[in-house]
């Protein structure tokens, strides 16, 4: 998967004019893709010691109002209408603060990504992918 986006994106930089729409989608997609990744890991970078101590604590008020947000996501979803909108670098963004958001103790990454990425007007299935893409790069800076 990471070759198909990492060809698309070389293909499209080096020969454009040459590039199928195919390369210029994954390319596109690899980009929103570094885009959404930027505020999980400026946030983990710059905040780790703070991070780690809320899971150091036992806060359970804590993480019972974070499910609760998360419950709140996943319930609005549920009656938003069918999204036509397309992804873009201020959505995929945004989406990327909802996965660094999703560090904290009883936040679902999925569920945050996935719903904010709905509540954006984006079609269930591409708010989906998206989200399990861009937890690609943290899956794996984080397991090496």
């Amino acid at each position: 998967m990471y070759c198909t986006f990492l060809s698309g994106l070389f293909a499209t930089l080096m020969h454009r004019s040459e590039a199928t729409s195919g390369q210029l989608a994954a390319a596109r997609m690899a980009a929103f893709i570094v885009v959404g990744s930027i505020p999980a890991g400026l946030i983990g970078f710059l905040f780790k010691s703070e991070i780690e101590a809320l899971f150091s604590t036992d806060n359970l008020a804590m993480v019972l109002v974070f499910l609760f947000i998360t419950g709140l996501i996943m319930f609005l979803t549920r009656y938003m209408q069918a999204g036509a909108k397309e992804l873009s670098q201020g959505k995929s963004f945004a989406i990327g603060l909802a996965q660094a958001f999703a560090i904290l103790p009883g936040i679902s990454r999925s569920g945050s990504t996935i719903g904010l990425g709905i509540l954006l007007g984006l079609k269930r299935e591409e708010a989906a992918r998206f989200s399990f893409l861009l937890s690609l790069p943290v899956i794996f800076w984080r397991n090496p």
